[in-house]
Protein backbone atom coordinates (compact mmCIF):
# COMPACT_ATOMS: atom_id res chain seq x y z
CA UNK A 1 0.00 0.00 0.00
CA UNK A 2 1.15 3.25 -1.06
CA UNK A 3 1.60 5.75 1.84
CA UNK A 4 2.77 9.49 2.69
CA UNK A 5 3.46 12.35 5.13
CA UNK A 6 1.44 15.21 6.40
CA UNK A 7 3.74 18.26 6.96
CA UNK A 8 1.60 20.45 9.00
CA UNK A 9 2.15 24.18 9.98
CA UNK A 10 -0.32 25.48 12.54
CA UNK A 11 0.66 29.74 12.33
CA UNK A 12 -1.34 32.53 13.56
CA UNK A 13 -1.62 33.33 16.96
CA UNK A 14 1.73 32.16 18.90
CA UNK A 15 0.22 31.54 22.22
CA UNK A 16 -2.65 29.02 21.40
CA UNK A 17 -0.49 26.98 19.50
CA UNK A 18 1.23 25.32 22.31
CA UNK A 19 -2.92 23.84 23.15
CA UNK A 20 -3.46 22.87 20.11
CA UNK A 21 -4.49 19.36 19.07
CA UNK A 22 -4.91 18.31 15.21
CA UNK A 23 -7.19 15.50 14.51
CA UNK A 24 -6.30 13.92 11.33
CA UNK A 25 -9.11 11.38 9.56
CA UNK A 26 -9.25 8.87 6.44
CA UNK A 27 -12.28 9.20 4.74
CA UNK A 28 -11.85 5.93 3.39
CA UNK A 29 -11.39 3.87 6.33
CA UNK A 30 -12.62 6.34 9.30
CA UNK A 31 -9.04 6.12 10.91
CA UNK A 32 -8.16 8.94 12.83
CA UNK A 33 -5.14 9.94 14.11
CA UNK A 34 -4.61 12.69 16.90
CA UNK A 35 -1.28 14.91 16.66
CA UNK A 36 0.00 16.99 18.75
CA UNK A 37 2.25 19.62 16.90
CA UNK A 38 5.50 21.32 18.53
CA UNK A 39 5.38 24.85 20.03
CA UNK A 40 6.41 26.49 16.58
CA UNK A 41 2.95 24.88 15.39
CA UNK A 42 4.95 22.27 13.10
CA UNK A 43 4.28 18.69 13.17
CA UNK A 44 5.01 16.10 10.67
CA UNK A 45 2.53 12.80 10.32
CA UNK A 46 3.88 9.71 8.78
CA UNK A 47 3.29 6.34 7.24
CA UNK A 48 -0.58 7.16 6.22
CA UNK A 49 -2.17 5.32 3.31
CA UNK A 50 -2.51 7.70 0.53
CA UNK A 51 -5.97 8.78 -0.34
CA UNK A 52 -8.30 12.12 0.97
CA UNK A 53 -8.14 13.27 4.65
CA UNK A 54 -9.94 15.90 6.34
CA UNK A 55 -7.88 17.74 9.30
CA UNK A 56 -9.50 19.14 12.47
CA UNK A 57 -7.83 21.77 14.26
CA UNK A 58 -9.30 22.10 18.35
CA UNK A 59 -8.29 24.00 21.57
CA UNK A 60 -9.85 23.30 24.73
CA UNK A 61 -10.58 26.86 25.44
CA UNK A 62 -12.47 27.23 22.18
CA UNK A 63 -15.93 24.87 21.35
CA UNK A 64 -15.66 23.32 18.10
CA UNK A 65 -13.06 23.51 15.32
CA UNK A 66 -10.98 26.24 15.27
CA UNK A 67 -10.18 26.44 11.91
CA UNK A 68 -13.10 25.02 9.21
CA UNK A 69 -12.00 21.60 8.12
CA UNK A 70 -9.91 21.02 5.89
CA UNK A 71 -9.75 18.42 2.96
CA UNK A 72 -6.92 17.20 1.64
CA UNK A 73 -5.51 14.52 -0.30
CA UNK A 74 -2.38 12.75 0.49
CA UNK A 75 0.35 12.08 -2.19
CA UNK A 76 2.80 9.85 -1.98
CA UNK A 77 6.14 10.62 -2.25
CA UNK A 78 7.25 13.80 -0.68
CA UNK A 79 5.39 15.10 2.52
CA UNK A 80 2.25 17.15 1.96
CA UNK A 81 2.47 20.90 3.40
CA UNK A 82 -0.27 21.65 5.05
CA UNK A 83 -1.17 25.45 6.72
CA UNK A 84 -3.89 25.68 9.04
CA UNK A 85 -4.29 29.65 10.59
CA UNK A 86 -5.91 30.60 13.59
CA UNK A 87 -7.89 33.28 13.92
CA UNK A 88 -6.18 35.55 16.13
CA UNK A 89 -9.59 36.92 17.03
CA UNK A 90 -10.62 33.97 19.47
CA UNK A 91 -7.58 34.53 21.64
CA UNK A 92 -7.43 37.93 22.13
CA UNK A 93 -5.89 38.83 25.92
CA UNK A 94 -3.76 42.13 25.54
CA UNK A 95 -2.51 43.45 28.66
CA UNK A 96 -3.45 46.67 30.30
CA UNK A 97 -2.44 49.61 28.23
CA UNK A 98 0.50 51.02 31.06
CA UNK A 99 -0.87 54.78 31.10
CA UNK A 100 2.46 57.52 32.65
CA UNK A 101 2.47 58.43 36.06
CA UNK A 102 1.45 61.89 36.33
CA UNK A 103 4.25 64.45 36.74
CA UNK A 104 3.42 66.56 39.34
CA UNK A 105 7.03 67.88 39.89
CA UNK A 106 5.64 71.39 38.45
CA UNK A 107 3.04 71.75 40.94
CA UNK A 108 5.36 70.97 44.09
CA UNK A 109 8.16 73.43 42.68
CA UNK A 110 5.68 76.12 42.40
CA UNK A 111 3.79 75.49 45.95
CA UNK A 112 7.55 75.68 47.32
CA UNK A 113 8.45 78.63 45.47
CA UNK A 114 5.07 80.52 46.39
CA UNK A 115 6.16 79.71 50.28
CA UNK A 116 9.84 80.59 49.76
CA UNK A 117 8.43 83.94 48.62
CA UNK A 118 6.18 84.72 51.20
CA UNK A 119 9.13 84.16 53.91
CA UNK A 120 10.76 86.94 54.05
CA UNK A 121 7.33 88.96 54.59
CA UNK A 122 6.55 87.17 58.04
CA UNK A 123 7.96 87.86 61.61
CA UNK A 124 6.14 91.19 61.43
CA UNK A 125 5.36 93.13 64.96
CA UNK A 126 2.46 95.07 65.97
CA UNK A 127 2.82 98.91 64.31
CA UNK A 128 5.72 97.24 61.72
CA UNK A 129 5.08 98.77 58.10
CA UNK A 130 3.82 96.49 55.30
CA UNK A 131 5.76 97.94 52.20
CA UNK A 132 4.96 97.52 48.86
CA UNK A 133 7.08 94.70 47.88
CA UNK A 134 6.06 92.87 50.95
CA UNK A 135 2.41 93.05 49.95
CA UNK A 136 3.39 92.58 46.30
CA UNK A 137 5.38 89.28 47.30
CA UNK A 138 1.81 88.17 48.99
CA UNK A 139 -0.57 88.74 46.12
CA UNK A 140 2.21 87.27 43.35
CA UNK A 141 2.73 84.19 45.52
CA UNK A 142 -0.92 83.46 46.30
CA UNK A 143 -1.32 83.94 42.03
CA UNK A 144 1.82 81.01 41.79
CA UNK A 145 -0.27 78.96 44.38
CA UNK A 146 -3.52 79.53 43.19
CA UNK A 147 -2.50 78.25 39.29
CA UNK A 148 -0.67 75.14 40.83
CA UNK A 149 -3.61 74.18 42.56
CA UNK A 150 -5.88 74.25 39.11
CA UNK A 151 -3.14 72.40 37.59
CA UNK A 152 -3.44 69.88 40.12
CA UNK A 153 -7.19 69.17 39.73
CA UNK A 154 -6.68 68.92 35.95
CA UNK A 155 -3.82 66.41 36.82
CA UNK A 156 -4.98 64.11 39.25
CA UNK A 157 -8.63 64.37 38.87
CA UNK A 158 -10.19 64.49 34.94
CA UNK A 159 -13.50 65.05 33.99
CA UNK A 160 -15.31 62.00 34.27
CA UNK A 161 -12.36 60.07 36.09
CA UNK A 162 -12.06 58.05 33.01
CA UNK A 163 -9.63 55.06 32.28
CA UNK A 164 -9.46 54.42 29.08
CA UNK A 165 -7.22 51.84 29.50
CA UNK A 166 -9.26 49.70 31.46
CA UNK A 167 -12.10 50.54 29.32
CA UNK A 168 -10.47 48.85 26.22
CA UNK A 169 -9.80 45.93 28.32
CA UNK A 170 -12.99 45.24 29.07
CA UNK A 171 -14.15 45.83 25.96
CA UNK A 172 -11.96 43.04 24.85
CA UNK A 173 -13.03 40.58 27.40
CA UNK A 174 -16.93 41.23 26.92
CA UNK A 175 -15.70 40.34 22.90
CA UNK A 176 -14.10 37.07 23.55
CA UNK A 177 -17.42 36.60 25.88
CA UNK A 178 -19.61 37.13 22.92
CA UNK A 179 -17.41 35.28 20.57
CA UNK A 180 -17.54 32.27 22.91
CA UNK A 181 -21.55 32.54 23.23
CA UNK A 182 -21.76 32.90 19.87
CA UNK A 183 -19.68 29.33 19.32
CA UNK A 184 -21.43 27.35 22.23
CA UNK A 185 -24.86 28.34 20.84
CA UNK A 186 -23.69 27.65 17.33
CA UNK A 187 -22.74 23.94 18.67
CA UNK A 188 -26.23 23.40 20.74
CA UNK A 189 -28.11 24.11 17.74
CA UNK A 190 -25.94 21.97 15.63
CA UNK A 191 -26.56 18.80 18.41
CA UNK A 192 -30.60 20.10 18.66
CA UNK A 193 -31.19 19.55 15.06
CA UNK A 194 -29.35 16.78 14.68
CA UNK A 195 -31.12 15.21 17.98
CA UNK A 196 -34.20 16.30 16.47
CA UNK A 197 -34.13 15.20 13.00
CA UNK A 198 -32.86 11.41 14.48
CA UNK A 199 -35.84 11.27 16.47
CA UNK A 200 -38.44 12.19 13.57
CA UNK A 201 -37.08 9.83 11.83
CA UNK A 202 -37.50 7.29 14.57
CA UNK A 203 -41.09 8.28 15.67
CA UNK A 204 -41.89 8.62 11.66
CA UNK A 205 -40.67 4.84 10.92
CA UNK A 206 -42.41 3.39 14.09
CA UNK A 207 -45.47 5.34 13.17
CA UNK A 208 -45.17 3.27 9.66
CA UNK A 209 -45.04 -0.29 11.53
CA UNK A 210 -47.95 1.01 13.63
CA UNK A 211 -49.78 1.62 10.36
CA UNK A 212 -51.90 -1.26 8.70
CA UNK A 213 -51.22 0.35 4.99
CA UNK A 214 -48.23 2.90 4.35
CA UNK A 215 -48.45 4.17 0.82
CA UNK A 216 -44.94 4.17 -1.18
CA UNK A 217 -45.56 8.13 -2.29
CA UNK A 218 -46.23 8.39 1.58
CA UNK A 219 -42.95 6.55 2.34
CA UNK A 220 -40.93 8.83 -0.27
CA UNK A 221 -42.30 11.83 1.10
CA UNK A 222 -40.40 11.28 4.72
CA UNK A 223 -37.56 9.97 3.56
CA UNK A 224 -37.12 13.06 1.43
CA UNK A 225 -37.72 15.59 4.35
CA UNK A 226 -35.95 13.47 6.77
CA UNK A 227 -32.50 13.77 4.31
CA UNK A 228 -33.59 17.25 3.78
CA UNK A 229 -33.19 18.28 7.52
CA UNK A 230 -30.33 16.08 7.22
CA UNK A 231 -28.12 17.75 4.49
CA UNK A 232 -29.10 21.13 6.17
CA UNK A 233 -28.07 20.70 9.44
CA UNK A 234 -24.47 22.40 9.03
CA UNK A 235 -26.18 25.10 7.58
CA UNK A 236 -26.93 28.56 8.84
CA UNK A 237 -29.95 29.28 11.20
CA UNK A 238 -32.01 31.42 8.21
CA UNK A 239 -31.13 28.60 5.60
CA UNK A 240 -31.82 25.29 8.20
CA UNK A 241 -35.47 27.20 9.35
CA UNK A 242 -36.53 27.80 6.12
CA UNK A 243 -35.97 24.24 5.22
CA UNK A 244 -37.06 22.80 8.25
CA UNK A 245 -40.33 24.43 8.35
CA UNK A 246 -40.81 23.12 4.24
CA UNK A 247 -39.52 19.88 5.59
CA UNK A 248 -42.24 19.64 8.68
CA UNK A 249 -44.88 20.72 6.25
CA UNK A 250 -44.27 17.85 4.05
CA UNK A 251 -44.07 15.72 6.78
CA UNK A 252 -47.52 16.79 8.53
CA UNK A 253 -49.24 15.90 4.85
CA UNK A 254 -47.85 12.81 4.66
CA UNK A 255 -49.12 11.71 8.10
CA UNK A 256 -52.70 13.17 6.79
CA UNK A 257 -52.47 10.84 3.47
CA UNK A 258 -51.26 7.67 5.80
CA UNK A 259 -54.25 8.28 7.76
CA UNK A 260 -56.91 8.63 5.29
CA UNK A 261 -54.86 5.29 3.69
CA UNK A 262 -55.75 3.24 6.14
CA UNK A 263 -59.38 1.59 6.03
CA UNK A 264 -60.21 2.16 9.36
CA UNK A 265 -58.23 5.32 10.46
CA UNK A 266 -59.09 5.15 13.95
CA UNK A 267 -57.12 2.67 15.42
CA UNK A 268 -54.04 5.29 14.20
CA UNK A 269 -55.43 8.22 15.08
CA UNK A 270 -55.55 7.01 18.64
CA UNK A 271 -52.01 5.96 18.93
CA UNK A 272 -49.77 8.00 20.95
CA UNK A 273 -46.48 7.66 18.01
CA UNK A 274 -49.22 9.53 15.80
CA UNK A 275 -50.16 11.92 17.50
CA UNK A 276 -46.67 12.58 18.77
CA UNK A 277 -45.71 12.98 15.21
CA UNK A 278 -48.84 15.29 14.47
CA UNK A 279 -47.89 17.92 17.27
CA UNK A 280 -44.34 18.17 15.99
CA UNK A 281 -45.15 18.47 12.45
CA UNK A 282 -47.69 21.27 13.35
CA UNK A 283 -46.12 23.24 15.54
CA UNK A 284 -42.69 22.75 13.34
CA UNK A 285 -44.31 24.13 10.09
CA UNK A 286 -46.88 26.68 11.80
CA UNK A 287 -44.22 28.73 13.68
CA UNK A 288 -41.89 31.41 12.44
CA UNK A 289 -38.58 30.33 11.05
CA UNK A 290 -36.05 31.69 13.52
CA UNK A 291 -33.67 34.41 12.32
CA UNK A 292 -31.11 33.83 15.43
CA UNK A 293 -29.45 31.15 17.31
CA UNK A 294 -30.63 31.79 20.40
CA UNK A 295 -34.19 31.83 18.49
CA UNK A 296 -33.65 28.52 17.45
CA UNK A 297 -32.98 26.97 20.39
CA UNK A 298 -35.95 28.51 22.11
CA UNK A 299 -38.07 27.25 19.51
CA UNK A 300 -36.95 23.31 20.43
CA UNK A 301 -37.55 24.05 23.99
CA UNK A 302 -41.08 25.04 23.09
CA UNK A 303 -41.00 21.82 21.17
CA UNK A 304 -39.64 19.50 23.61
CA UNK A 305 -42.30 20.95 25.90
CA UNK A 306 -45.52 20.71 23.79
CA UNK A 307 -44.40 16.46 23.60
CA UNK A 308 -43.18 16.63 27.34
CA UNK A 309 -39.85 15.63 25.82
CA UNK A 310 -40.76 12.92 24.24
CA UNK A 311 -39.30 13.30 20.92
CA UNK A 312 -35.94 14.11 22.55
CA UNK A 313 -36.58 10.50 23.95
CA UNK A 314 -37.21 9.15 20.98
CA UNK A 315 -33.57 10.38 19.39
CA UNK A 316 -31.85 8.20 21.96
CA UNK A 317 -34.16 5.11 21.34
CA UNK A 318 -35.94 5.85 24.13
Amino acid sequence: MATGAFNIQVSGHAPARRDVTLEIISETTGEKRTVTPFLDGSAMVRGLPTGAYQVRVLHPNVVGELVDMRRVRLFEGLPTRITLPLPEDLFRDTPVRRTPDTDLTPVRDAAVSARDLVGPAGGKKPGDPIRSEDWNAVVGALGDLAGAVAELTRLVAPQGHDHHELEEKIDEVNGNVRRFTDQFGAQLARIQRTLQTLAIERQVNDTFAAAGTVPDAVRAAVAESVGTLKSYSDSDTLIWGARKKTAYATILRAMGDLRDAQPDPTPLEDNELFKSTLVVATEEASVAAPRTVGGEIDQYGKVNAKTSGALLYRAFGA
